[in-house]
């Protein structure tokens, strides 16, 4: 998922997990914002995550 420039904005749920089974992206960029609680990223040894 890419979140680009200044107006553009993603507000997810209270957990966000990212690649944690697989593979996951989060591009922020050019002002974008992302708002979550609580995040996990990659949180198993065959999973892929970026942020």
């Amino acid at each position: 998922m890419t979140v680009d420039g200044s107006g553009p904005s993603w507000t997810g749920p209270s957990d966000f997990y990212l690649g944690v089974r697989g593979t996951g992206s989060l591009t922020i960029k050019n002002g974008g914002l992302a708002d979550v609680s609580s995040a996990s990223i990659s949180a198993y040894s065959t999973s892929t995550g970026g942020l």
